[in-house]
Order: C-alpha cells, then sequence, then structure tokens
C-alpha cells in the first residue's frame, strides 16, 4: 500500500531544484569537533597550513666560509626540491577534485539528522539497544585480527623499528604531508603519533587506531594495499606505487561525490557518510612495501575512530530485536536512498562498510568502488559478488575472466544499489541470513544461473521472512529489492515515495 504523501520536518534545509550540475566547492574552513580551539589539532579539523616564517641569515659572512656557505644554500634548495616533489602527488590529488561535479536528483528527501530527531519512539529505543551492543563488544575488546591485519601490522612494524620489533602496537610514527579532503594545502610537518590497537579490516585495508601525541586525540588510520598481481601479471614497487596513486584519487574523489550538493562538514549529519579527513604520508617508511600478498603502501586515510562495523551485531545466528532491527534498517534505507538521490552508487554495500558509533549510529563508508550513477565501473575484483547484483557481480567477473573488457567495466544503473540494500535489510531482518542462499558455498555465479534458469522472483523469499517476524512493509520492501531483474526492482525515487513510511517519522 503507498503511503500517503507527506510534510518533512521544518529542518530540511531550502528547496531541492531540479537536477543539476555544479562544480563541488571547497568546503568551508569551519569544521570543528570536541576539541574545538585546540590549535594542536587544526592542521586538518580546523584551519589551513599556516605560512612559514622567513629565517634570516646574517649578512656578515667571513669570505673563508664562501664555500661551506654555499653548500648549505644548495643543500636547502636540494631539500625544499625534494619536499616538493614528494607533495606533487597532493596538488595533483586537489586538481582531479576541481574536475568533480556535484548532481542531485529531484524528489524531495529528508536528511538523516531530520529522521534522528522526528524517529518514532521505538527507533529511539532500537538505537539506545545497538548502543548497549556496541559499548559491550568495545568493552569486551571483540575485534580480532584477521589474515590481512595480521601482515600488514608486521610489515609496517618491521619497516619503523627496522626489523627490531614485530609489533606496532604503542609504537610512534609520524605522519607528514598531511592534505585536507577537498583542500589544496599540503602540510609537510611531521607529527607524531601512537598507535594504539587495531580497529578492524577489510579485503583491501586494515584500520588501526592511532593518539596524537601533540593533543592525545584519537584519530583512525586506514593503511590501503596494492594487489601484487594484476591481469594476471607482476606488478613491480614502481607501477605499484602509480597504481596507489590512482587508487587514492579515485577513492577520494568518491567521498566528494557521494556527498552531492551537502557542505562535505555535514556528510555524517546530512547523509550519513564516513569520509576521511586528510590523508597522509607515513614518514620513514618506503611508499610502496611488500608484504606475503598484498603492496602496503605509505599514504594513508585519517578519520574519526568508529566502534566496530554493523556486521559485527548483525551476525549469522545473532539474535536481536525488532526495534534494533528497524532502527539499522530504517537508517539504512536513508543512507542509500541519499547516495541515490546524490546520483552516485556506492558498488559494494554490505555490513562490514557501515561504522558503528558509541550511540548507536552508524555510518556508511569505504567509498573504493563508488561511481557515479551511469559511468563505467572498473574495479570489479574489489566488488563482493555475495552482495552485488548479478550484473556488477557475477557477470563483469567472468567477463573480466574471459577477456572481454567491455563487459568487464559494466555500466552502473540508479537500481545497482537498490539489490545490494535488498541483501543487507534481509539480513538484518532474519539475524543474520542471507537470501537465495547466497551464504552458502557454491559460488554465487551457480547461485545467479539458478536464479535466473527458474526466473525465481524476490517474491519466493516471503515465506522465510514471514517465519523469521519480518513486519509486511519490510516484506513488501525487502523482496521489492530483490528482484534478480533489473527491469521488475524498485528504484530509489519509487522507494522514497511508497515506503516513507518505514523511515518511520512520526506523523508518517
Amino acid at each position: 500500500m503507498e503511503s500517503p504523501p507527506v510534510s518533512f520536518p521544518e529542518a530540511v534545509p531550502g528547496e531541492y531544484s531540479e537536477s543539476s550540475k555544479a562544480p563541488i566547492e571547497k568546503p568551508k574552513n569551519t569544521v570543528t569537533n570536541e576539541a574545538e580551539g585546540d590549535e594542536g589539532n587544526a592542521f586538518f579539523l580546523n584551519a589551513r597550513p599556516g605560512r612559514r616564517q622567513r629565517r634570516q641569515v646574517g649578512s656578515r659572512v667571513a669570505l673563508g666560509f664562501g664555500l661551506m656557505f654555499s653548500g648549505l644554500v644548495a643543500a636547502i634548495l636540494s631539500s625544499l626540491l625534494l619536499r616538493q616533489r614528494q607533495a606533487r602527488p597532493r596538488v595533483n590529488l586537489y586538481d582531479a577534485w576541481q574536475q568533480l561535479e556535484s548532481q542531485e536528483a529531484t524528489w524531495l528527501l529528508p536528511t538523516i539528522d531530520q529522521q534522528e530527531v522526528a524517529a518514532h519512539p521505538r527507533l529511539a529505543m532500537g538505537k539506545w539497544l545497538l548502543a548497549d551492543a556496541v559499548n559491550f563488544r568495545q568493552a569486551a575488546d571483540m575485534q580480532w585480527r584477521g589474515p590481512l591485519g595480521r601482515e600488514l601490522m608486521l610489515v609496517l612494524a618491521e619497516h619503523l623499528t627496522k626489523g627490531r620489533s614485530s609489533s606496532v602496537i604503542d609504537a610512534t610514527i609520524n605522519l607528514v604531508n598531511t592534505q585536507q579532503l577537498g583542500y589544496p594545502e599540503v602540510d609537510p610537518t611531521p607529527r607524531p603519533y601512537t598507535i594504539k590497537r587495531y580497529l578492524y579490516e577489510d579485503n583491501e585495508s586494515v584500520t588501526l587506531e592511532i593518539v596524537d601525541k601533540a593533543t592525545n586525540l584519537p584519530y583512525a588510520m586506514r593503511l590501503r594495499t596494492v594487489q601484487p598481481r594484476v591481469h594476471g601479471e607482476d606488478v613491480l614497487p614502481e607501477t605499484a606505487e602509480e597504481l596507489n596513486q590512482r587508487s587514492l584519487v579515485e577513492s577520494t574523489s568518491a567521498m566528494l561525490q557521494a556527498v552531492g550538493e551537502s557542505d562535505l562538514r555535514d556528510a555524517a549529519e546530512e547523509r550519513g557518510l564516513a569520509v576521511a579527513s586528510a590523508v597522509a604520508t607515513i614518514q620513514g617508511v618506503p611508499t610502496v612495501m611488500r608484504g606475503s600478498t598484498v603492496y602496503l603502501v605509505a599514504d594513508v586515510e585519517l578519520s574519526e575512530v568508529y566502534s566496530g562495523r554493523l556486521s559485527d551485531i548483525f551476525a549469522a545466528g545473532t539474535a536481536t530485536s525488532l526495534e534494533v532491527k528497524e532502527y539499522a534498517g530504517s537508517r539504512m534505507l536513508l543512507q542509500v536512498l541519499q547516495l541515490q538521490h546524490a546520483r552516485f552508487s556506492h558498488n559494494n554495500l554490505k555490513l562490514e562498510n557501515f561504522l558503528m558509533r558509541p550511540d548507536g549510529s552508524f555510518l556508511l563508508g569505504n567509498f573504493g568502488t563508488g561511481t557515479p550513477i551511469g559511468e563505467r565501473l572498473d574495479r570489479v575484483s574489489a566488488v563482493d559478488p555475495k552482495y552485488a547484483e548479478m550484473e556488477l557481480g557475477v557477470n563483469a567477473a567472468a567477463a573480466e575472466a574471459e577477456g572481454e573488457e567491455d563487459l568487464a567495466k559494466p555500466v552502473v544503473d540508479e537500481k545497482s544499489d537498490m539489490w545490494s540494500l535488498g541483501v543487507c535489510l534481509y539480513k538484518i531482518f532474519t539475524d543474520g541470513d542471507m537470501p537465495f542462499d547466497l551464504a552458502s558455498e557454491e559460488p554465487a555465479a551457480s547461485v545467479f544461473a539458478f536464479l535466473k534458469e527458474h526466473r525465481m522472483s524476490g517474491q519466493s523469499l516471503r515465506g522465510r521472512l514471514t517465519d523469521s517476524g519480518v513486519p509486511p512493509r519490510w516484506q513488501d520492501l525487502i523482496t521489492g529489492l530483490l528482484e534478480v531483474d533489473r527491469d521488475d526492482r524498485l528504484d530509489a525515487e519509487r522507494v522514497s515515495r511508497e515506503f516513507q513510511d518505514l523511515l518511520h517519522l512520526r506523523g508518517v
């Protein structure tokens, strides 16, 4: 049943205009946090890098020291040239950001903070219960390192300590060439941090908690990797560095595009997105470090510290209350609709990419595969076929294996993320299960082949959803999203119109 049209809370900023494209503006330099006014933390949150004070050199220099002085000048110039060369990729990074265009759809949508303010009381209870679960896991320190985490931390320890230690915990690192996301300035000043603990990992990165020694403030540092083989060919360190720079441009550009026409500083509150605060480089280590399975690169992303991932809460076999499920489902629904409103597709939506905050809320992160809707996806190997629609997942992977370049870079559709949203919601409401036996040991390609052959529809999932106690309206949404054929699948605009009630705003 279609929900009646409603008026959103007065906090909706302005009127949404027709679809438009405009260059992404440089963010206003007014970002604040708990340490507002702390000069020591201004380097990437609040202030632009200050100008260096010029050194004055005495004019009376003995003739006998002429050659020494000339050598000193040469050394200084050499150092400056080296510093400029090290910062050059960051200048190119800003050049790439300047070419981006933001987009917005025409249909109405509330922001994330409006949903939080106007949410039904049972959603507030769900958020409180979710916060309780998150904080329990934090207190119990239930984050175990995976294979990639162990590998990267060992590689980093070997280079930081020159082989004297195999652990990075409590080690000091200096970060240089710090650049705020969206800004041109690159600050070469070394800044010391202490590595405190492992947080989490995905297939391509590992995130650690670090603490600024000057301010004692914590940050998340995302260690990034490059694969040692591409298309069956070995990747040399020089090529790995080029791939790293390309990846850094793509991931940071995706973050900027995902926020649409919102101010970058409002990405979390308006869109529910976890974007990096800055990028920086670990000093004193090679730009590319060879591990046993991947290259570790010295360029890192900095962000706020999150309290785990949504997948930790909705793991297979873990029962949660309906209030928790509805809060998580409602917030996730609006986050994905916000992405769609910005005409952007994440392309790798899964519970592991929703990052928890201590208050029970969560943000969507990891934009390495993100693209504007209608563009080609050229990082198919990074897409999880268990969560992706058939066209972006198994079909593209098969084409890549066969060397069919055109099919291996599929055009991202406006309904691509809607399938993945359906998978995530199904998993939330069924205590960690996956639809269509996608969690089985069968390859995703075999599962989709069966679904196509037997013309399976999302409606076939209603029995399992009913047995799991999923409310009928959520069943309507989930089954409409999990249509294998794109033509039959719900799109974002229709969802925003027909399922307003699932945003659980008071009066809707």
